[in-house]
């Protein structure tokens, strides 16, 4: 499963894992021209949509939509379109297959900045000391 990405965000990019279906090696080679090379998103309660593949130059290269580049031992940059991450779904999946390989795709659950800015506090342990401590100064 992959990182929380805001709801709505702009240039995002993922990774996934691919291997091939024989050996289960990861691939070292996959460009955008790969025979079979098909990559998709799916959003929640939605169809699967395409992601036409295009090169990048290296892995700090801008975000281009459809962009894949290999970073190491079978795992790939993508950089998945805009509207994967628009708002009206809670989650959004990555995948797609190539030929004679496996793809291990990702899942990115999709949250609001509102939720996101909130901070959750862990409750506090007090030990019965500290109680007794407290206590006391609230009595005098």
């Amino acid at each position: 499963m992959g990182r929380d990405i805001l709801k709505d965000a702009t240039n995002e990019s993922t990774v996934i894992r691919i291997i091939d279906s024989t050996t289960f090696l990861p691939e070292q080679t996959v460009e955008h021209t790969t025979p079979g090379l098909d990559l998709w998103f799916r959003r929640e309660g939605a169809a699967r949509v395409a992601i036409t593949a295009v090169a990048l130059v290296d892995l700090t290269t801008a975000h281009t939509d459809g962009g894949i580049e290999h970073i190491d031992d079978g795992y790939y940059r993508i950089d998945p379109p805009d509207a994967s991450f628009a708002t009206g779904a809670d989650g959004v999946q990555f995948g797609g297959a190539v030929t004679d390989m496996v793809v291990i795709g990702t899942y990115h659950t999709l949250v609001d900045a509102a939720a996101a800015a909130r901070v959750v506090q862990a409750p506090v342990k007090v030990t019965v000391r500290e109680q007794r401590v407290r206590a006391k100064i609230g009595s005098e």
